[in-house]
């Protein structure tokens, strides 16, 4: 998880100032999937925290879930954008290879 967010930073801080680089596909299956499990980890502990009455607990674990929520919509919207330039990429090669 930690190389796809710095590949996708450094794609973001090339593509500003102008820099020739290579370009990464961000692929958040696997990592999507283990911060799913942490984002349901974090809830859970974070509900039994506010069952027990140590409030302070619930919110510093309920807001790691909601910041790894967060952090996790951001990226997968960064994926979907990829995809989408990839796919008009792909068709456009097909027209030019007369493949459509």
């Amino acid at each position: 998880m930690h190389m796809n967010c710095l590949r996708v930073t450094i794609i973001i801080w090339g593509s500003v100032w102008g820099y020739q680089m290579r370009k990464y596909k961000l692929n958040m299956l696997e990592p999507g999937c283990k911060m799913m499990k942490a984002i349901g980890i974090f809830g859970v502990i974070s509900l039994m925290f506010y069952i027990i009455k140590l409030v302070v607990f619930c919110f510093i674990f309920g807001g790691l879930a909601i910041l790894l929520g967060i952090i996790l919509w951001i990226l997968i919207i960064v994926e979907s954008h990829q995809d989408k330039v990839l796919n008009e990429q792909a068709v456009k090669e097909r027209r030019k290879n007369g493949e459509d």
